[in-house]
């Protein structure tokens, strides 16, 4: 089982899930495990599980501690039990407000993938004014762009131009000097979708894909589609490519630095 527990609408659905796979903890004698650490027969979880019964916040947090969720993880277990016990629609539009929340909160690809932004106000403004400086920022991590001229040659730009972005880099902390070259520094970065430059950073990225379109690269891969679909299934929709991006950018931070690539998304509502 590979879904995350914010898939779910039912806790006892995610539960019952996580029981059976051995791969996050569970497996043969999961349930009787559980049961112990809560304090509770096995055959009391068992009809819990299998019945209108609910547990109490006691026990959610027990079993939270069991499968050791961190701290979203369990308020968004615990938001779920208490939806599903409320006894009124206005108490179940509440803990579903809250659940929201959390959900939101996930889509917000700063807080997903937990990535700090150390950069000034003044720094960020000149980085994200151009589409090279962040080129030239990864670039240098390829031993055959080691000076200023390859960099140059390689991308079409002027040597001036090269030479000025890589001393900004370099006084901003993305990259250091190493021996003849460069090196991508230890700063990581990343621009929040509340931040006032995103749009000029999309912008930036989204005039380069249309000068790849213009070039008809077989290699290149681009896709459109309109489409209409329910509410629910935006957000699942939603909710899969931000997920998918997180997997991305592990792949990529864990790959060889041999070509440059841009990763663009759009999926928006027409």
């Amino acid at each position: 089982m590979e879904n995350e527990i914010y898939e779910y609408k039912r806790y006892k659905d995610y539960i019952n899930d996580w029981l059976d796979d051995p791969k996050r903890g569970g497996g043969h004698g999961s349930r009787a495990k559980m049961s112990n650490a809560i304090g509770c027969q096995t055959s009391y979880v068992a009809q819990v599980l299998k019945s209108t019964a609910h547990f109490n916040l006691e026990q959610i947090d027990a079993i939270n501690e069991f499968m050791g969720h961190n701290e979203q993880e369990s308020l968004f277990l615990l938001n779920l039990l208490q939806h599903e016990r409320a006894g009124t629609s206005r108490l179940k539009g509440l803990f579903r407000k809250q659940l929201d929340e959390i959900l939101d909160s996930r889509l917000l690809l700063k807080n997903r993938l937990g990535v700090k932004q150390p950069l000034s106000s003044q720094h960020q403004a000149i980085y994200y004014s151009s589409w090279y400086f962040s080129v030239i920022h990864v670039i240098v991590s390829q031993p055959r762009f080691y000076t200023a001229k390859a960099i140059a040659e390689f991308l079409g730009l002027d040597l001036n131009i090269v030479n000025t972005t890589l001393q900004f880099l370099i006084e901003a902390g993305l990259i250091e000097k190493k021996g003849a070259g460069f090196k991508v520094g230890k700063t990581t970065i990343h621009l929040g979708a509340d931040s006032p430059l995103i749009s000029k950073h999309h912008i930036n990225w989204r005039l380069q894909a249309i000068r790849s379109l213009e070039k008809n690269r077989k290699h290149d891969l681009h896709y459109s589609s309109v489409v209409t679909l329910s509410k629910k299934d935006v957000l699942k929709i939603r909710e899969l490519l931000t997920k998918t991006i997180g997997q991305a950018k592990k792949i990529i931070k864990e790959s060889p630095e041999e070509e440059v690539q841009c990763l663009s998304l759009d999926f928006f509502e027409v």
